[in-house]
């Protein structure tokens, strides 16, 4: 049996495009996401074209015309065999947990893709 040690109850994103730009930096690279697969105010799980060793920091941005935040966290888990994402492409799927001292910004940054959550599930599609 897996037991999920999530804080936050996880929200499936609507599928359909995203208006802005969702951004990751870890170790001095930075990755464009194209596929999140769910968001809560304390983590979210993506899919990125390369891998990442547990516990490393992150930085996660979103971006919509004047508006920009910006949050802290590590990566929870990665694992190390690509799954096609739900655009085709092969990705390493990884869960980030973000950090618990900003939850005014996590909080923020949830919000920012607020107006994506789907309550019939689905991963979110980002141009």
């Amino acid at each position: 049996m897996v037991i999920d040690a999530r804080s936050h109850q996880r929200a499936k994103l609507a599928v359909r495009p995203i208006g802005g730009v969702f951004m990751l930096r870890a170790a001095n690279r930075h990755f464009r996401l194209r596929c999140v697969d769910n968001v809560s105010v304390s983590g979210t799980g993506l899919y990125l074209p390369a891998t990442l060793p547990k516990n490393t920091q992150v930085t996660l941005t979103y971006t919509e015309y004047d508006w920009h935040v910006a949050i802290q966290g590590h990566v929870a888990w990665c694992k190390n065999s690509p799954k096609h994402d739900p655009n085709g492409d092969m990705r390493y799927p990884v869960g980030i947990r973000f950090a618990p001292n900003n939850s005014d910004e996590n909080t923020l940054f949830f919000l920012a893709l607020r107006e994506y959550l789907d309550p019939f599930g689905g991963p979110l599609y980002l141009a």
